[in-house]
């Protein structure tokens, strides 16, 4: 009784009931996945098919539809009209209608053989020869006008006759084309989509016409003997052996028939099926070998498990652990790996998301032109157009220019720090113009190892921004701007400083919106430093604080 409450019985009980219903299961399985098999074959078979009857269908409404520009040509109409061309010009009108038939035929991989019928030259032209119309082409003639604009059936061959639209029953048509379809390339076309361990014919028993490949020995008029024409898609059994059907119909050319055996189609699954039938005893035995293994087996996969998840827990999202044994812990490994793996693509996809985020509001903080700079500056530029200050209105459209071209371009979030400062410059040239009378600007050259950092676009431009609205706007008279570079701690640091009336609690509550806590309003400043943090991928950004000037000073800080 005590053998029963091991641990290696108890799984081996286990295991041998897991046996059996999954042979349950995978009979059930087979199963579905036979009428699953065989509705994915009727689909294959379904839409192939109508893809093939669609296009040849086009191909034939093409041909009809460019009847008037068969027929209009003039070359083909001076032909028509005998003695009205000199024996030059008609050859020449004659070689370029036989490079028209060329065209046609070569468009249409359908299309044998083209001919015109000129009746009032009597000519007959072809793609590759030319001559005078004879008795028997005479008879074809008035043969085809009891079938124009449809298909007709000679020798198992299709064929469509054609005349002008513009005749009446006093004036018969003067021109008739006659295309000759190629069996060979449609039977081609037929292999190219046959679903394997069958074929395709056409069918069309209103004109008396059926194609079919040659190699298939008749199989396509013993599936019309027993098929049900009533349904499109069945199964019918010929010859003791089961097989699917498709009929697709088409617009000019009938019916589109493919079949397939059955057996064909499924004889791999039911290979595995009779294979499968070794899976009880296989289990079987492998079951009796695990169990005898298990109370040594158990131990040390639990420590492996263990060692992984305080790795894990340490942060170490590399971790992957595997094992040999086909056992239940290699279930438990593959959950834990796929865990960790996707636990690595959610770290991976919301760092996306914020660096998504960043461009987003960068295209926002591009977007953001305040229409009150912009009507400002349009007013300063007439003021000085209308007083004739002709040099500062140019100097005034040279800094609109700079920012108005280092705004739209849109083709990278990055600029080396060079030229965002050239529009930054340009910005607060503007607004030094605007306030000449209450402030000075002191703009300081960036020196020449800086150029080339690349910084986000719109860096600079929304602290000077803040700067105007927030601090010289109000300075009636001595308001100062300043912008300096200088190095310290290992750090680059652009100083953005003004002498502005800006309270403490002000710049704390600045401080406070740039903290990673903050979730209210995305101000300038803030997108700013949301965006040099996802840049740089450190903590590194914008720092606000008292300046030396009594002001608001502004720290961008770059990494060296």
């Amino acid at each position: 009784m005590k053998k029963l409450n091991t641990v290696k019985t108890k799984l081996f009980i286990v295991f041998v009931g897991m046996i059996l219903l999954l042979a349950f299961c995978f009979g059930i399985i087979f199963f579905l996945l036979e009428r699953y098999t065989l509705n994915i074959i009727y689909q294959q078979m379904e839409s192939s098919a109508r893809y093939y009857v669609d296009s040849i269908d086009h191909q034939m409404e093409n041909i009809l539809h460019q009847r008037d520009n068969f027929f209009t040509d003039w070359n083909l109409v001076f032909l028509g009209e005998e003695g009205s061309l000199q024996d030059r010009d008609r050859i020449a009108a004659i070689l370029t209608e036989q490079e028209k038939l060329l065209l046609i035929e070569g468009s249409d991989q359908l299309l044998g053989d083209v001919s015109f019928y000129i009746l009032g030259s009597d000519y007959v032209i072809k793609s590759n020869a030319f001559r005078m119309m004879t008795e028997p082409d005479k008879q074809r003639v008035e043969e085809m006008n009891s079938r124009l604009d449809m298909l007709a059936v000679e020798d198992g061959v299709l064929i469509l006759a054609m005349a002008e639209h513009y005749y009446s029953e006093k004036m018969p048509p003067r021109f008739y084309m006659e295309i000759i379809f190629d069996n060979e390339q449609m039977i081609s076309n037929l292999k190219e989509f046959s679903v394997e361990g069958g074929s395709s014919f056409w069918n069309y028993p209103q004109i008396g016409w059926f194609l079919e490949d040659p190699v298939q020995e008749g199989m396509g008029r013993k599936i019309l003997e027993v098929w049900d024409k009533a349904d499109s898609i069945s199964r019918i059994v010929m010859d003791g052996r089961h097989y699917l059907v498709n009929v697709t119909e088409s617009q000019y050319f009938g019916d589109l028939v493919q079949y397939c055996s059955e057996e064909v189609v499924l004889r791999s699954l039911r290979n595995y099926r009779q294979q499968m039938l070794w899976f009880p005893l296989l289990a079987l035995a492998c079951a009796m070998f695990f169990a005898s293994y298990t109370e040594k087996l158990v131990n040390r996969p639990l420590g492996e498990l263990y060692v992984a998840l305080r790795k894990l827990e340490e942060g170490d999202l590399s971790i992957r652990i595997t094992h040999k044994a086909k056992d239940e812990f290699e279930y438990i490994y593959e959950g834990f790996n796929h865990m960790v793996q996707k636990l690595s693509q959610t770290i991976d996809e919301v760092y996306v998301q914020k660096n998504l985020v960043a461009q987003a509001q960068f295209r926002q903080l591009q977007a953001q032109i305040n229409p009150h700079f912009l009507y400002n500056s349009f007013f300063l530029l007439n003021g000085r157009i209308h007083r004739g200050d002709y040099r500062g209105a140019e100097q005034l459209t040279n800094y609109l220019g700079t920012y108005f071209r280092y705004i739209t371009r849109n083709e990278s979030d990055i600029a080396c720090l060079r030229e965002e400062l050239e529009h930054a410059e340009a910005y607060a040239r503007i607004q030094e113009n605007r306030f000449s009378s209450r402030m000075e600007l002191i703009w300081e050259k960036l020196p020449r190892d800086w150029e080339e950092i690349l910084i986000p676009r719109l860096t600079v431009q929304p602290v000077l921004e803040n700067a105007f609205k927030y601090a010289l706007e109000k300075k009636e008279e001595d308001g100062i701007l300043r912008v300096y570079y200088r190095r310290e701690d290992g750090m680059r640091h652009i100083f953005v400083e003004d002498n502005g009336d800006t309270s403490d609690a002000v710049i704390a509550e600045m401080n406070r919106k740039l903290s990673g806590e903050y979730q209210g309003e995305i101000t300038g400043i803030v997108n700013v430093d949301r965006r040099l943090k996802s840049y740089y991928k450190r903590n590194i950004g914008l720092s606000i604080r008292r300046g030396e000037a009594g002001g608001v000073l502004v720290d961008i800080m770059l990494p060296e």
